[in-house]
């Protein structure tokens, strides 16, 4: 999308979150933020809020970590991002905690020890083989372990996807259980659309760059495919002078076999 990062590598979506972290990520995660929120939330029901060991996946600028600090007693926590720079982004969060931080593909990545609460907030999109990584958590947790996450269905960001050709490929709600029910026990799985409303096509397209969202393709905007796609735009998802960008996330709560 917006700013060129190219085609689907971990090299690119690193480069492409680092470069909207300092000054601008928290700004326009909207969608993200609220995201948080919601699987915070569903933690919060779930009254499981204490944990010997935590492992966040993908901590970013550290929303969800915020929440998980807030509800829960955590002994010892252990953040992984594929930026280095989260590293300083969540020191602050964590003063006087017992925590340690990884860098790097969590996929890849092995982990000492195994945890009781693996977290995760807008991070398993971008993951190769969901089925496999799913196997991988599970082995990571102790018995009866929670797994807290979100992706997003088929449909996200489709008013983009339909512009340019260009997206994510998503599994559907039902192939993620399948995957999920080999391993753990889903206690609550849930789905939304979050529909952000903008002033014009140029500010989807600023607001896709400083989230980094735009790591699903390297789009070239010369003055005139950019014009037509703002014209397009306009024309099918706009209303009272508005335009709209749809976010379809999906949230599970899930324990361990």
């Amino acid at each position: 999308m917006a700013g060129n990062c190219g085609i689907v590598t971990l090299d690119n979506i690193a480069r492409c979150f680092g470069n909207a972290l300092p000054h601008t990520y928290q700004e326009h995660a909207l969608a993200q933020k609220l995201i948080c929120r919601k699987l915070a939330g569903m933690l919060r029901d779930s009254k499981e809020l204490q944990y010997q060991s935590v492992l966040e996946i993908g901590c970013g600028t550290g929303n969800l970590t915020r929440w998980l600090k807030e509800m829960c007693i955590i002994r010892q926590w252990t953040l992984n991002d594929l930026c280095p720079d989260c590293k300083k982004m969540v020191s602050s969060l964590l003063s006087g905690e017992k925590w340690q931080f990884r860098a790097g593909d969590a996929s890849r990545m092995d982990f000492e020890g195994s945890f009781d609460l693996i977290a995760s907030a807008s991070v398993f999109q971008w993951i190769a083989d969901l089925g496999s990584f799913i196997c991988k958590l599970h082995g990571l947790l102790n018995a009866g372990g929670v797994l807290l996450f979100n992706s997003f269905l088929p449909g996200n960001l489709y008013e983009i996807v339909e512009l340019t050709g260009k997206g994510l490929s998503y599994p559907g709600g039902n192939a993620v259980r399948n995957m999920l029910s080999k391993y753990f026990r889903v206690e609550d799985f849930q789905s939304e659309d979050i529909v952000l409303t903008f002033n014009s096509p140029k500010e989807v397209l600023e607001h896709m760059k400083q989230t980094g969202v735009n790591a699903t393709g390297g789009e070239l905007w010369t003055p005139g495919k950019l014009k037509r796609f703002c014209k397009a735009y306009e024309e099918r998802f706009s209303e009272n002078g508005k335009v709209f960008l749809t976010y379809r996330p999906y949230y599970v709560l899930a324990k361990r076999k």
